[in-house]
């Protein structure tokens, strides 16, 4: 959630796959032996960072880096004046 509030290249990909990454690998260290080895907490946020980083950097379609479009032209106000 950190880097989604302060990171401004954080997309919706990244939020999603910080979200699977995390709860798989917190789920896999919970509920195998690994979690005896390393902290299942610690690494469902390990994992949820490198899914955020990942995701948020790959450009796939939909993504804020895959759409980079020139920035549209203003309209110049028209001038206010009693002749017309």
């Amino acid at each position: 959630m950190v880097c989604g509030l302060y990171w401004k290249r954080s997309t919706t990909q990244g939020a999603v796959w910080s979200i699977v990454l995390g709860m798989t690998s917190w789920l896999l260290l919970s509920y195998t032996p690994l979690g005896e080895v390393f902290p299942s907490a610690l690494g469902g946020f390990i994992m949820a960072g490198v899914g955020m980083l990942v995701g948020s950097l790959l450009p796939i379609q939909g993504n804020r880096s895959s759409r980079r479009r020139p920035p549209r032209p203003r309209a110049r106000p028209r001038a206010l004046s009693g002749a017309r």
